[in-house]
């Protein structure tokens, strides 16, 4: 499965209304004059095995308050208000999110992607974390909540020992 776009389609944070983020260089992607209907065109230059067999590596980077977190909320968050995000999977689409409206792509309906899992790991203690979706939540956050029976003091030695043994 590819991760090939989010769009907003409500104002959120820096994010206007109408925006396109791509996440592929697989297609380039465009946005038709209908609401939810876009174009899609295949980059002639991607080529799909350069990192091996069914790998594609993309990074979310840029200053504090350029909307990071909030484009990794809108993956997480399946039930958000603003944004959809669209996959492909054996070279058709899909978008993840339950919408009311059509979404065409390439003069194509396509459909809602049901079952959809992913792992979610954060060295942050995040504080708005929530769990409206379906995945492995292996947070650090999550990690504490798993040992409530625990003092919170005991709780971050036992992550701090963790990252040390992880990085050294």
């Amino acid at each position: 499965m590819r991760l090939l776009f989010i769009y907003f389609y409500e104002t959120k944070g820096t994010f206007k209304e109408g925006t396109i983020i791509s996440l592929s260089k697989k297609y380039t992607v465009s946005k038709l004059d209908k609401d939810f209907e876009f174009k899609l065109k295949k980059n002639n230059l991607f080529q799909d095995d350069f990192y091996g067999s069914n790998i594609d590596i993309g990074a979310v980077i840029g200053e504090n308050g350029t909307g990071k977190s909030i484009l990794i909320n809108s993956l997480r968050d399946k039930k958000n208000n603003y944004s959809f995000v669209i996959y492909e999977e054996s070279k058709r689409f899909f978008y993840s999110e339950e919408l009311d409206k059509k979404v065409i792509i390439n003069n194509e309906e396509i459909q809602h992607l049901l079952n959809i899992s992913y792992i979610y790991y954060s060295p942050i203690i995040d504080m708005f974390f929530n769990n409206n979706s379906k995945e492995y939540n292996i947070s650090d956050k999550q990690l504490l909540l798993k040992n409530d029976n625990i003092s919170l003091s005991n709780r971050l030695a036992i992550i701090e020992n963790n990252d040390i043994n992880y990085y050294f």
